[in-house]
């Protein structure tokens, strides 16, 4: 008598929001569930790992839409090179 959200996707979940979804939750996605190099596609250099392991890069999207299911739309970018790109907006 499990009526529990197991086995359900997308749209069958109660609290899918899809394009919808917050800034934040866009992120953790995305760090979820695509895989890094750890190199930046900005400037080519290969960042030291952050102190919990992971590599010392980070997802950045090119137009600002957040889309998670174009990957074309994202660089994988070292902080220094994503501060600067988020300041050009």
């Amino acid at each position: 008598n499990y009526n529990g959200q197991l086995g359900k996707i997308k749209e069958q979940i109660y609290a899918w929001r899809g394009n919808n979804a917050s800034y934040n939750s866009k992120h953790k996605w995305i760090q979820k569930h695509w895989a890094k190099t750890g190199i930046c596609e900005n400037c080519g250099n290969s960042p030291k790992p952050y102190s919990n392991g992971r590599l010392g890069t980070e997802f950045h999207s090119k137009k600002h839409d957040y889309n998670r299911e174009d990957r074309s739309t994202w660089l994988e970018v070292c902080k220094k090179c994503h501060n600067k790109l988020d300041k050009n907006l």
